[in-house]
């Protein structure tokens, strides 16, 4: 497969990949007005972080490119009024490269590994709603962050009214089948989520 590596390509020509080739589903990932917005705040923070993670686009029908990694990167560009973006254009010929680029797409917007929300609340020193610009997801930050208060100190001293902000932490319980989450849902899920002020999400 021949891939044209980081060249610049006229925004115009770009394409959010809405399905438009019938061997490439469209983008598997949806964002809101506030995922944009951030995006463009990201991109205008740091403007040269695109030059070392180029779109990655295919050949459309015509002259245009269909994007399959960074099409929100793409949506900010657009909404920016940006001329010309890093591009990386793939150029499938076989059954097999156009699965190379499913494949590639779906990683684009996978997610390895979890976030440390201890490192992310001690270590970091940064305000969620700033995590969350960075890309943190709400569901870590606790959306815009909490206030909690922080353990009594070594020695048993206490820190006084002084407050901290702190990413919510999360648990994952696995159930063996629907009865069994049915059965939790029905038993301890309403008095969890009063005892601990907690979501729970299924």
């Amino acid at each position: 497969m021949k891939v044209t590596k980081i060249t610049r390509v006229a925004v115009d020509r770009l394409r959010i990949n809405e399905g438009q080739l019938e061997w490439l589903p469209r983008n598997p990932r949806t964002w809101t007005q506030t995922d944009i917005d951030r995006m463009v705040k990201s991109v205008e923070e740091d403007p040269d972080f695109a030059e070392v993670r180029p779109v990655l686009a295919v050949p459309g029908t015509g002259k245009e490119l269909i994007v399959f990694a960074h099409n929100l990167l793409t949506k900010a560009a657009q909404v920016r009024g940006d001329k010309t973006l890093p591009v990386a254009v793939f150029e499938p010929e076989t059954d097999e490269d156009r699965e190379t680029i499913r494949r590639l797409a779906v990683k684009d917007n996978g997610s390895f590994g979890s976030w440390d929300t201890d490192a992310l609340a001690n270590d970091w020193d940064a305000d969620p709603e700033v995590l969350e610009d960075w890309g943190v997801p709400e569901w870590i930050t606790g959306g815009a962050g909490k206030t909690q208060t922080p353990p009594p100190a070594a020695g048993g001293e206490s820190p006084g009214e002084k407050k901290v902000k702190s990413p919510s932490l999360q648990a994952l319980i696995t159930f063996p089948d629907a009865d069994a989450l049915a059965d939790f849902a029905a038993k301890y899920a309403p008095e969890i989520i009063e005892q601990y002020d907690a979501e729970i999400v299924y």
